[in-house]
């Protein structure tokens, strides 16, 4: 199985992406494996989840090995494997557009055959009140933290100026102005603090 390993996507970093077989540019399945962190923590399995439903969406599919299954059934992982790309390969033979090529690391931008989920529809969070195009000031530094957690609750791989955009589309500003940048970064720093702060604390 042609395989890349640790490749980029939407902001993500896949373990193994595997090739068409007669397409080298063609990705066609996602191999994962699981390491001691997926097991460590429900929060790391959940933003893992939710991680592979966005990869999902974007037109991946998706095969997993067991670290306990690999070392006990190397053989049988590895045949396994090789099925899941085998159907892979079939199903992206019977679709009329690749599901990934090398210059742009995602599916291309035909639409899909089911809609994909509303904004938000997979944040942890529920929805605070945002009132869209309220002016910022209106808003405590406890609400814009809230709404900022809110928005990063959907477990997706952000840069702060990325969850940035997002809020701010969130709450409905046609135009960012200083005002907003500051209170708005102010708000994305507190909630990083309270994010990586060690447990009890």
């Amino acid at each position: 199985v042609p395989l890349v390993a640790q490749l980029g996507v939407s902001g993500y970093y896949i373990d193994f992406a595997a090739t068409h077989p007669v397409r080298p540019g063609e990705f066609v399945l996602a191999i994962e494996a699981d390491g001691a962190s997926y097991h460590s923590s429900a929060t790391a399995r959940e933003r893992d989840r939710l991680r592979q439903e966005h990869l999902e969406r974007l037109g991946w599919r998706f095969h997993r090995i067991w670290s306990t299954d690999w070392f006990r059934h190397r053989e049988a992982e590895v045949a396994k494997a090789v099925a899941a790309w085998e159907a892979a390969c079939a199903l992206a033979d019977q679709e009329t557009a690749p599901v990934a090529s090398a210059s742009h690391w995602a599916p291309p931008s035909a639409a899909p055959a089911t809609p994909p989920p509303p904004p938000g529809t997979l944040r942890a969070l529920p929805r605070p009140a945002v009132f869209r195009g309220e002016p910022v000031d209106s808003y405590s530094p406890q609400q814009l933290v809230a709404i900022v957690a809110w928005v990063a609750s959907d477990g997706l791989l952000r840069t702060d100026a990325e969850l940035l955009d997002e809020v701010v589309e969130e709450m409905g500003y046609a135009r960012r102005g200083k005002r907003i940048v500051q209170l708005l970064g102010e708000a994305i720093e507190a909630h990083r603090r309270v994010g990586d702060a060690p447990p009890g604390r």
